[in-house]
């Protein structure tokens, strides 16, 4: 086993359990590849999810070796679903794994998926990369998304051909959620009200969406994570 392995199964193993990287390391299909240093990144937010009734859904599934990974991974309490463009991706789905065909820069397509899953615990965009499917998966899936949304292979925001949004990249698009989340303090006079109990307040703050079910993002090299969950009114006391 390589020392990489042994560093993750002491940070993160169980009793008798496997790491994802250990369960990627006895693939011997030559169907699945992930940069090293996710796996790190996977144990962080994944673990905790592991042998519960978790929906998870992978955009980009090639052949088929990520989703029986993440079956292996999350065990058979867990509903996988796959996404890819490519129709002839159907013939390698592993058994009782629904996948979804067409692009995800398709809204239309995007809504369809959302109206037969409903919401969903885990979204992992490995799909096209382009900042059209990257940006327009997130608009239409992270609504949805109950408690975590990974962007893989973000560096594709520095590529070229990539780039078919003009300027608009999906990293800049996610430095501009960074600034959403600080829409709690960023009126200084709502600042006032903070040493009052939101309850007790004459009227409420006004935030968005993103800002009141999102708890926090986390930048990685070619890798951001969205934590989703409720994010209330913030206050203070003194004592």
């Amino acid at each position: 086993m390589s020392l990489f392995a042994r560093l993750l199964g002491s940070l993160h193993r169980a009793p008798d359990r496997e790491t994802l990287y250990e369960i990627f390391q006895r693939n011997t299909g030559k169907d699945l590849h992930k940069w090293h240093h996710y796996f790190d990144v996977y144990e962080r937010f994944l673990s905790p999810l592991r042998a519960k009734p978790v929906t998870l859904l992978e955009i980009g599934m090639w052949r088929g070796g990520s989703l029986r990974m993440w079956r292996d991974y999350f065990g058979s309490a867990a509903r996988i679903y796959g996404m890819d463009v490519d129709p002839g991706c159907v013939a390698y789905a592993p058994d009782g794994v629904r996948v979804f065909i067409g692009d995800q820069a398709d809204r239309g397509f995007l809504r369809s998926v959302k109206e037969e899953l409903g919401e969903i615990d885990v979204v992992i965009d490995d799909g096209g990369h382009t900042m059209a499917q990257q940006i327009t998966t997130f608009e239409e899936l992270y609504p949805v998304t109950k408690q975590l949304f990974l962007v893989e292979d973000t560096h594709t925001s520095f590529w070229p051909r990539y780039l078919d949004m003009g300027p608009v990249t999906f990293v800049d698009f996610a430095k501009g959620k960074v600034d959403a989340l600080y829409e709690w303090h960023r009126d200084p006079e709502s600042f006032k009200r903070h040493g009052i109990p939101p309850g007790e307040r004459e009227s409420p703050d006004a935030v968005s969406e993103f800002c009141a079910t999102t708890r926090g993002m986390h930048f990685y090299d070619s890798m951001v994570v969205f934590e989703k969950g409720e994010n209330p009114p913030r206050w203070y006391e003194t004592r």
